[in-house]
């Protein structure tokens, strides 16, 4: 039987398993409510998906390790990726509504 994952995306269905146990465990780590760990989880996933089959050809042009392993490891790698990048971005938004709250508070303060 064929995995008509692998067909489509390119990642198997035990990878795609790998990338969301990766990012269940790695919801523990990640700040913010429930909202903000789905997302995180969402985007490991998505991330792992669209992101592994590039970076386990190149794993693969590099290293002569084949096989099930390294393309767990890949796929959990890219996973974690992505839920880093989101968290940054997240951290990045968090600071921006912070300062312009402050500086809004102030231009009316100056105003009124």
């Amino acid at each position: 039987m064929t995995d008509p994952l692998l067909k489509y995306a390119g990642v198997s269905i035990e990878a795609l398993v790998t990338a969301f146990v990766g990012g269940a465990a790695s919801m523990l780590f990640v700040r913010g409510g429930y909202i903000a760990r789905f997302l995180s989880l969402l985007m490991g996933v998505i991330a792992a998906v669209f992101l592994s089959p590039w970076f386990l050809g190149v794993a693969k042009a590099m290293s002569p390790a084949s096989g099930d392993g390294l393309e767990r490891a890949v796929v959990f790698l890219s996973g974690f990726l992505g839920m880093v990048v989101l968290a940054g971005i997240y951290g990045v938004v968090e600071r921006f509504r912070d300062r312009a709250a402050k500086a809004a508070d102030k231009i009316i303060d100056k105003i009124g």
